[in-house]
């Protein structure tokens, strides 16, 4: 496939009586303004001399004021429903990370998963999607049709496996296996592992589902486990990152064909970037460290620094020419690229594990969640930024094959009758 950027999306957050407001209603607070013309946010806040700034920032879509959740999942449904699956052939085609970035409390949870009450039901009496499910749950529902439509018309067999993973200060939990006890100091960390295909979370849990029932359950037992906390902005907040990882495999009826594809689909949830000051998260409170909230949100902000710092290195136009002169090939000046965005990927869990995502061999897709209040303009100036920056970074998708055992087993077995007849 030919290179394409990664595509960014901006979601307003539901106001207080949670009922998203059209853009024309969003008013001005004394010098601050933010105005959604097409694709473009207008921000501007001359209230203050000390932070003076208006400006505009372009996407690729807005998700409008009163979109549903299931309109929401319709904006991005084709696109990587298309990548995910070949149309013409059914097989697995392009992994694909969808991520949701912004400020805490601004809307990203519940843009992938929904509301609280919809992490422990988030299918109703009837098994069908609940109104205020998120994007992933809607994104298995696509999967599933597609599977079946697959089967039916190009007799094309697909497993699917799910698994949660949360990174908390900067170590790796598996979300399917829970602690000794439920005892959350007990949790054991995973190790980062590395292959062809690029840096992986060793011996995480991947449970097969074989329907949208069995995604459901998986989910609600994952995000049980999931850390959370209340803060000054959000009495709900993860208090790390949660990756949701979902990996279709292909293959045809007969068992033994060799070169099964497998495309894997990242649902990012990233915890929101935090002030102190605007968290109530001091280091220390009568000398004893407040529920470990400063060490949550110092760690939370050093990953989505990395993560910045990645993007940076992806998007900046490489050199034209070395120290020498030298113009350098397109082929070395990608090599320049690459190198560098290894080099920011370095400094991070989340940025190790997204160093595909960004400038790598994945379709990813980016939404911005935005709280449209003066009080965090600073969050979304920030936001807005970073995913202009995103804008500009360009990845290479490729298709990922894969063997099973017995596919293995079949080719040494093939090898050795060659080398019989060679003999």
């Amino acid at each position: 496939m030919s290179s394409e950027r990664v595509k960014v999306a901006v979601r307003i957050k539901p106001r207080g009586d949670g009922i998203f407001e059209p853009p024309e209603q969003l008013t001005a607070q004394d010098g601050y303004k933010l105005t959604i013309k097409g694709t473009e946010i207008q921000l501007a806040d001359v209230g203050k001399k000390s932070r003076q700034f208006a400006g505009s920032f372009e996407v690729d879509d807005v998700l409008e004021g009163e979109m549903s959740q299931s309109a929401v999942w319709g904006q991005f449904e084709k696109q990587i429903m298309d990548k995910v699956f070949d149309p013409e052939t059914g097989q697995a085609m392009f992994g694909v990370t969808l991520m949701a970035y912004g400020q805490t409390g601004a809307g990203k949870t519940y843009t992938m998963m929904g509301p609280e009450e919809c992490k422990t039901q988030p299918l109703g009496p009837d098994g069908n999607i609940a109104e205020q499910a998120g994007i992933c749950l809607r994104l298995c529902h696509s999967l599933f049709q597609q599977i079946s439509i697959n089967l039916r018309d190009k007799e094309v067999v697909t497993t699917v496996t799910v698994g949660l993973l949360e990174l908390y200060n900067e170590n790796m939990f598996d979300l399917l296996v829970p602690s000794p006890g439920r005892d959350f100091e007990k949790r054991v960390p995973l190790r980062l592992g590395k292959n062809r295909a690029g840096n992986f979370p060793m011996n995480q849990t991947m449970r097969t589902t074989a329907d949208l029932e069995q995604v459901a359950a998986v989910l609600v037992e994952g995000y049980g486990n999931v850390t959370m906390g209340a803060t000054a902005m959000n009495e709900r907040s993860s208090r790390g990152h949660t990756i949701i990882t979902i990996k279709a495999t292909t293959g045809s009826e007969d068992a033994t064909s060799l070169g099964n594809k497998v495309a894997k689909i990242q649902v990012v949830d990233l915890a929101g970037s935090e002030r102190a000051s605007a968290t109530d998260a001091p280091a220390k409170k009568g000398g004893v460290e407040k529920k470990g909230t400063f060490e949550e949100a110092k760690n939370i902000n050093k990953a989505l620094f990395a993560l910045g710092m990645m993007v940076e290195a992806a998007a900046k136009p490489p050199p034209s020419k070395g120290t020498d002169g030298k113009v350098f090939s397109e082929e070395k000046k990608a090599e320049k690229v690459a190198t560098n965005i290894r080099l920011q990927a370095n400094n991070s869990l989340l940025t190790k594990l997204l160093l595909d995502s960004i400038g790598g061999n994945v379709a990813s897709f980016l939404i911005l969640a935005v709280r449209d209040e003066r009080q965090f303009f600073s969050e979304i100036k920030s936001s807005l930024e970073f995913g202009q920056k995103c804008r500009k970074v360009v990845n290479k998708p490729k298709v990922h094959k894969c063997m099973s055992h017995v596919n293995v087993y079949i080719l040494l077995a093939q090898i050795q009758v060659e080398r019989m007849h060679v003999i």
